[in-house]
């Protein structure tokens, strides 16, 4: 169990690496977004935040579409996983960004493709800590200290996982 916490605690890690990366680069390519990014996506690794970012990585993309345009071209995409409602939010915030947005790079440069690898590689990222978080989980669910300690109020499943993980060195 402390290998796999251990794996998980290395895994989130590189991740934040990777989103601190990923905001580098959309501060070139659309810089008016950037200082609402954790306003408009506060958790940047969400299905949304990247399937958005994909799709609208430079404000030249936005053109000649609307709100609703651009909210049906999510929702085809990410339509199982969030409302279409929330999706014209998000949609609502990235166009009035756009509306006043000068990029600092084309948008067909090298940095667009750069920030779609950065995206696929968070994805990446989301896939092994979930993978990693679900055998913690299930490995854990089996010792009485699992069941005592999550039941404390604010000791969530992964919180406890950890602790135990980190804690103890005879846990198989």
């Amino acid at each position: 169990m402390r290998f796999l916490a251990v794996q998980y605690h290395k895994l989130s890690q590189e991740r934040v690496r990777i989103e601190n990366q990923l905001r580098s680069a959309l501060e070139l390519s659309f810089p008016e977004l950037f200082p609402e990014l954790n306003d408009i996506f506060p958790v940047i690794r969400s299905v949304v935040a990247l399937q958005m970012i994909r799709k609208y990585t430079h404000p030249d993309y936005l053109a000649g579409l609307t709100v609703k345009g651009m909210t049906e071209q999510l929702y085809r995409i990410i339509g199982e996983h969030i409302t279409k409602k929330l999706i014209a939010s998000y949609c609502t915030k990235v166009w009035t960004a756009a509306l006043n947005s000068y990029p600092a790079i084309a948008a067909d440069s090298i940095e667009i493709s750069i920030i779609g690898m950065l995206c696929d590689e968070i994805e990446g990222y989301n896939q092994r800590v979930a993978l990693i978080k679900d055998q913690l989980i299930k490995k854990a669910a089996s010792f009485p200290e699992f069941k005592l300690i999550s039941s404390i109020p604010g000791a969530r499943q992964l919180n406890t996982v950890l602790l135990m993980g980190f804690a103890s060195q005879h846990l198989l």
